[in-house]
């Protein structure tokens, strides 16, 4: 496990415990491999956006390889902006206006991937795809046979040329980072989602996508109001998995 994203309140010794207990309770023989998701979601105002997406058009000119320095720092600044501090970008101190963290599992679809994936078996398409929604109940837990969102809203290839963010590895920690369009519909988000396609019926030269595949399904404590051209918002998602 990356020890190089520190979160606030959260020691390293914290996560592993989350492992132990997740191992303990869900597992009657231990396995070879545990993840464990930490997703933000956030919403910026209109005026801060120019600077977002300034740097978020700088971290895709950054990529080297699998990692992304500027990804790694922008979940640096979503652990202060978590903390209540402001980060300095292009000359402007900028915070969300609204932001949310979580902690829980990943879905049981993304696991059967990787041992698919482990014994040569199937495809192992990017999971470059983050959506937000506002179907679920804020405070509750997703459950790992989560395919979908309750309500999906929106949802972005992070690496189109136009905006999103990035997916990004350091050392054995994925990290996925969406920032929506300001203009996407609104609602009081509740939950964020990655997949592995876009949107089930969206495709292009009338090709549809005819299935997906979840990484992850986070359901946030609080509701993070977004209203449609008025704010910005965004979700970001940290993947880790750590060997048992």
């Amino acid at each position: 496990m990356s020890q190089l994203l520190q979160l606030q309140g959260i020691t390293y010794d914290d996560i592993q415990r989350m492992f132990e207990k997740v191992v303990a309770e869900a597992y009657p023989n231990k396995p070879s491999l545990l993840y464990l998701d930490v997703a933000y979601l956030y919403t910026f105002e209109p005026s801060d956006i120019p600077y977002i997406q300034k740097f978020t058009e700088r971290m895709k000119l950054a990529q080297h390889r699998n990692k992304n320095p500027l990804q790694i720092e922008w979940h640096r600044f979503l652990e202060r902006w978590f903390s209540g501090e402001y980060v300095s970008l292009f000359g402007r101190r900028i915070k969300p206006s609204q932001i949310q963290r979580t902690i829980d599992r990943v879905v049981n679809e993304f696991m059967e991937r990787v041992a698919a994936a482990m014994a040569g078996q199937g495809d192992f398409a990017p999971m470059k795809w983050n959506a937000i929604g506002d179907g679920a109940e804020a405070g509750t837990s997703p459950s790992p046979g989560d395919t979908a969102l309750v309500n999906e809203l929106d949802r972005i290839d992070v690496t189109s040329p136009g905006g999103g963010g990035g997916i990004t590895v350091d050392g054995s920690t994925f990290m996925n980072i969406g920032n929506h369009d300001r203009f996407s519909t609104s609602g009081e988000l509740t939950e964020v989602g990655i997949f592995d396609a876009e949107l089930p019926g969206a495709g292009e030269d009338d090709v549809a996508v005819i299935d997906d595949r979840m990484g992850d399904h986070s359901i946030f404590p609080t509701a993070v109001d977004h209203i449609s051209g008025a704010d910005g918002p965004g979700a970001s998602v940290i993947i880790y998995q750590c060997s048992s």
